[in-house]
């Protein structure tokens, strides 16, 4: 039973009433009038309000009678036979909000209260998000400096998320005294709204998003428990408090502002025994051509938006030749062989060029050969065996950011990852030609 307004129709009480396996008929039942069976023009626009009123009101489905019940507006004793029929005729409702009320509720007063508690949580989960972006936009607009975003600083990464969910939860530890779960709840919905605007308006992308979920987990969760803790624990000076943890990322944007980024430079090692000849591996390498994408679908790289590479060719294979290579999305780089033994070793050093990586092909913030990542060489031996050739890969990069404590570890990752997919597709390409 839900208790509300439908569109188009008097305030009353609705229930979810089952007619078979695999149906459900939607009745309404007002204080003016019977029960009335929606059609099928209207079922999809109830069904819809029904949906959103039951996210925003936090309604319960009981699993025995398949009927909604507010989880405020739970009925009160005596809500059967006739007094059921007469309390849905007089629009009389006993209800439990705390307690049992003595006197009845009017559905208008009922759904009055029931609006006014989920526009209270919706400006509550609104305003975090709105702190949030308020966060993004000073810091990519005041905190920026050089070739270096204010977003890409550990005060916003971390700052901004550990503030919001510490001011919502101090909010509605103090005036409602919300239970921690329904706090976190809150919290995660806000911050889930700032992304997608974030997303929406400032066009951020997929796979920046992707990697700021990563690290703001826990500040979330520590801003949630200090939030609490502040409006429980610390009453007294949790005004004072709170005040400073507001403007906290700002703060130590200022002063990591002044600190570069540091350069970190590591290398990744895979391996893989081929069942072919050197002289196969070998072509594969320098004449990857026609790549087709489920050739690399394991990589997670490729999976989370890295373009994927559509061809490469060695135009002349010599110490100083050059290997053109091309990806998805016009995306498109030279790389120079610096060292070079036919059959059996091969390295490259990348070059990357503003026409490398077309607006919209790749994150700014991630794009290889840019501010904060880039490849320096890669490298392949072969090594000859017993009915086949061990093939090796290392590749090399660079990691700059100020939070290098994550950023590196998720760079290992990836490139590990991509290096493995990399094995893998000339390991099946070099075994189908073979047989």
């Amino acid at each position: 039973m839900f208790i509300g307004t439908l569109p188009g129709r008097k305030p009353g009480i609705f229930t979810f009433e089952p007619t078979d396996c695999s149906s459900v008929s939607i009745c309404c039942s007002t204080s003016a009038a019977g029960t009335t069976t929606l059609n099928a023009r209207t079922r999809p626009l109830v069904s819809f309000w029904v949906i959103c009123m039951a996210c925003l009101c936090r309604i319960r489905f009981s699993a025995g009678e398949r009927v909604v019940k507010h989880t405020h507006f739970l009925p009160a004793s005596g809500f059967h036979g006739e007094e059921r029929q007469r309390q849905l005729q007089t629009g009389d409702v006993y209800l439990w909000w705390g307690r049992h009320l003595k006197k009845p509720l009017k559905h208008k007063r009922l759904m009055k209260r029931a609006y006014w508690h989920c526009l209270f949580w919706l400006l509550v989960v609104l305003a975090g998000s709105g702190y949030a972006l308020a966060g993004y936009a000073t810091f990519s607009r005041f905190l920026s400096h050089d070739r270096y975003s204010g977003v890409m600083t550990t005060a916003f990464l971390v700052g901004v998320p550990f503030s919001t969910c510490a001011l919502i939860s101090y909010y509605l530890s103090l005036k409602r005294q919300a239970s921690l779960k329904k706090v976190a709840l809150t919290c995660l919905g806000s911050l889930f709204l700032a992304i997608f605007l974030c997303f929406a308006i400032f066009r951020e992308g997929g796979i920046c998003i992707l990697l700021f979920l990563g690290i703001a987990v826990l500040p979330g969760v520590l801003g949630v428990v200090l939030g609490t803790a502040m409006a429980t624990v610390w009453r007294n000076a949790h005004r004072t408090l709170m005040s400073v943890v507001a403007i906290l990322p700002l703060a130590f944007g200022g002063v990591e502002q002044q600190v570069p980024p540091q350069d970190v430079f590591h290398e990744t090692d895979r391996s893989v025994f081929i069942k072919a000849p050197p002289e196969v591996v070998w072509r594969n390498i320098l004449h990857p051509t026609n790549i087709r994408p489920g050739e690399l679908a394991e990589g997670y790289a490729y999976k989370i938006g890295v373009p994927y590479p559509v061809e490469a060719t060695v135009v002349e294979p010599k110490v100083g030749g050059i290997r053109k290579s091309t990806w998805q999305r016009g995306v498109h780089f030279d790389e120079e062989i610096t060292a070079l033994k036919k059959d059996r070793y091969i390295e490259w050093i990348y070059h990357f060029t503003d026409a490398s990586f077309p607006p919209g092909s790749l994150d700014d913030h991630v794009k290889v050969g840019g501010t904060y990542f880039d490849l320096t060489d890669t490298s392949y031996t072969l090594r000859p065996a017993d009915g086949g050739t061990y093939l090796d890969l290392s590749v090399r990069y660079r990691v700059t950011t100020t939070f290098n404590w994550y950023a590196v570890p998720v760079a290992r990752f990836f490139i590990g990852d991509t290096a493995s997919t990399l094995l893998h597709f000339y390991k099946e390409r070099s075994e189908r030609r073979t047989s």
